[in-house]
Protein backbone atom coordinates (compact mmCIF):
# COMPACT_ATOMS: atom_id res chain seq x y z
CA UNK A 1 0.00 0.00 0.00
CA UNK A 2 1.16 3.53 -1.13
CA UNK A 3 0.64 4.89 2.00
CA UNK A 4 2.98 2.43 3.93
CA UNK A 5 6.08 3.31 1.37
CA UNK A 6 5.35 7.31 1.92
CA UNK A 7 5.53 6.75 5.65
CA UNK A 8 8.64 4.93 5.61
CA UNK A 9 9.76 7.37 2.84
CA UNK A 10 9.20 10.11 6.43
CA UNK A 11 10.65 7.59 8.87
CA UNK A 12 7.47 7.09 10.55
CA UNK A 13 7.62 4.14 12.43
CA UNK A 14 4.32 1.77 12.56
CA UNK A 15 2.86 1.95 16.01
CA UNK A 16 3.82 5.38 16.56
CA UNK A 17 1.38 8.04 17.20
CA UNK A 18 2.58 10.01 14.18
CA UNK A 19 2.66 7.31 11.81
CA UNK A 20 -0.83 6.71 12.65
CA UNK A 21 -1.52 10.48 12.55
CA UNK A 22 -0.18 10.27 9.42
CA UNK A 23 -2.16 6.68 8.02
CA UNK A 24 -5.52 8.06 9.11
CA UNK A 25 -5.46 11.36 7.16
CA UNK A 26 -4.07 10.10 4.11
CA UNK A 27 -6.56 6.82 4.11
CA UNK A 28 -9.53 9.73 5.10
CA UNK A 29 -9.78 10.13 1.41
CA UNK A 30 -10.88 6.22 0.43
CA UNK A 31 -14.23 6.94 2.75
CA UNK A 32 -15.57 8.70 0.33
CA UNK A 33 -14.77 5.42 -2.23
CA UNK A 34 -16.72 2.96 0.33
CA UNK A 35 -19.74 5.04 -0.30
CA UNK A 36 -19.82 3.67 -3.86
CA UNK A 37 -20.71 0.38 -2.37
CA UNK A 38 -23.84 0.82 -3.14
CA UNK A 39 -25.10 -2.65 -2.69
CA UNK A 40 -23.35 -3.47 0.60
CA UNK A 41 -21.88 -5.92 -0.17
CA UNK A 42 -18.11 -4.87 0.49
CA UNK A 43 -17.04 -4.34 -2.66
CA UNK A 44 -17.11 -1.24 -5.42
CA UNK A 45 -17.58 -2.31 -8.87
CA UNK A 46 -16.78 -0.39 -11.83
CA UNK A 47 -20.80 0.65 -12.43
CA UNK A 48 -21.23 1.52 -8.27
CA UNK A 49 -17.48 3.99 -8.77
CA UNK A 50 -19.11 5.38 -12.00
CA UNK A 51 -22.23 6.24 -10.31
CA UNK A 52 -21.06 7.87 -7.09
CA UNK A 53 -18.57 10.42 -9.35
CA UNK A 54 -21.48 11.39 -11.13
CA UNK A 55 -23.41 11.74 -7.76
CA UNK A 56 -20.09 14.08 -6.96
CA UNK A 57 -20.44 16.21 -9.73
CA UNK A 58 -24.11 16.68 -9.22
CA UNK A 59 -24.04 17.98 -5.72
CA UNK A 60 -21.28 21.03 -5.41
CA UNK A 61 -20.85 20.81 -1.77
CA UNK A 62 -20.17 17.03 -1.44
CA UNK A 63 -18.03 17.24 -4.57
CA UNK A 64 -16.07 20.43 -2.95
CA UNK A 65 -15.89 18.72 0.52
CA UNK A 66 -14.59 15.50 -2.01
CA UNK A 67 -12.36 17.56 -3.46
CA UNK A 68 -10.98 18.57 -0.36
CA UNK A 69 -10.23 16.01 0.76
CA UNK A 70 -8.29 14.20 -1.86
CA UNK A 71 -6.23 17.64 -1.96
CA UNK A 72 -5.29 17.00 1.38
CA UNK A 73 -4.47 13.87 0.48
CA UNK A 74 -2.11 14.41 -1.89
CA UNK A 75 -0.47 17.20 0.16
CA UNK A 76 -0.41 14.98 3.57
CA UNK A 77 1.19 11.72 1.22
CA UNK A 78 3.67 14.29 -0.38
CA UNK A 79 4.64 16.71 2.12
CA UNK A 80 7.76 15.24 3.58
CA UNK A 81 8.83 18.32 5.34
CA UNK A 82 5.48 19.26 6.41
CA UNK A 83 5.64 22.87 5.49
CA UNK A 84 2.37 23.04 3.83
CA UNK A 85 3.33 22.47 0.34
CA UNK A 86 5.00 20.02 -2.06
CA UNK A 87 8.42 20.70 -3.45
CA UNK A 88 9.98 19.84 -6.89
CA UNK A 89 12.18 17.07 -4.56
CA UNK A 90 9.11 16.27 -2.32
CA UNK A 91 6.56 15.43 -6.08
CA UNK A 92 9.45 13.30 -7.91
CA UNK A 93 10.55 11.16 -4.35
CA UNK A 94 6.20 10.88 -3.89
CA UNK A 95 5.81 9.89 -7.75
CA UNK A 96 8.85 7.54 -7.56
CA UNK A 97 7.35 5.56 -4.57
CA UNK A 98 4.07 5.20 -7.32
CA UNK A 99 7.15 4.29 -10.20
CA UNK A 100 6.45 7.36 -12.07
CA UNK A 101 9.90 8.09 -13.96
CA UNK A 102 11.45 11.61 -12.67
CA UNK A 103 11.10 13.37 -16.17
CA UNK A 104 7.31 12.47 -16.15
CA UNK A 105 7.22 14.04 -12.41
CA UNK A 106 8.95 17.39 -13.12
CA UNK A 107 6.68 18.14 -16.05
CA UNK A 108 3.63 16.74 -13.98
CA UNK A 109 5.11 19.44 -11.35
CA UNK A 110 4.97 22.08 -13.34
CA UNK A 111 1.47 22.25 -14.57
CA UNK A 112 0.23 21.47 -10.99
CA UNK A 113 2.21 24.67 -9.61
CA UNK A 114 0.25 27.19 -11.24
CA UNK A 115 1.78 30.26 -9.46
CA UNK A 116 5.33 29.45 -10.71
CA UNK A 117 6.50 29.69 -6.83
CA UNK A 118 8.18 25.90 -7.71
CA UNK A 119 5.95 24.74 -4.60
CA UNK A 120 2.56 23.06 -4.40
CA UNK A 121 0.01 24.59 -2.07
CA UNK A 122 -3.42 23.24 -1.11
CA UNK A 123 -5.38 25.46 -3.52
CA UNK A 124 -3.12 24.45 -6.61
CA UNK A 125 -3.77 21.13 -4.99
CA UNK A 126 -7.26 21.49 -5.01
CA UNK A 127 -7.31 23.01 -8.55
CA UNK A 128 -5.70 19.90 -10.01
CA UNK A 129 -7.86 17.57 -8.22
CA UNK A 130 -10.94 19.36 -9.89
CA UNK A 131 -9.73 19.31 -12.85
CA UNK A 132 -8.84 15.35 -13.02
CA UNK A 133 -12.40 15.18 -11.93
CA UNK A 134 -14.50 17.38 -14.19
CA UNK A 135 -12.63 17.77 -17.14
CA UNK A 136 -13.99 16.22 -20.64
CA UNK A 137 -10.67 17.11 -22.39
CA UNK A 138 -8.66 13.72 -22.09
CA UNK A 139 -5.68 15.49 -23.03
CA UNK A 140 -6.15 18.03 -20.10
CA UNK A 141 -2.85 17.54 -18.33
CA UNK A 142 -4.31 17.36 -14.77
CA UNK A 143 -5.41 13.77 -15.96
CA UNK A 144 -1.57 12.94 -15.17
CA UNK A 145 -1.24 14.49 -11.76
CA UNK A 146 -0.42 10.90 -10.05
CA UNK A 147 1.29 9.71 -13.21
CA UNK A 148 0.77 8.72 -16.79
CA UNK A 149 -2.37 5.55 -16.91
Amino acid sequence: MSVNIFAQMRGLKPGTSEYQTYYDAYLSRWEDTRQADIDGDGQVTLAEYLAHQEQLLEDEETFNRSIGKAAQAFLTAMDYDGDGKIQLREFLAGHAASQVDAATSESIFHMVDTDGDQAVGYDEMVAAVRSCYSSSDPADPMNYLMGPY
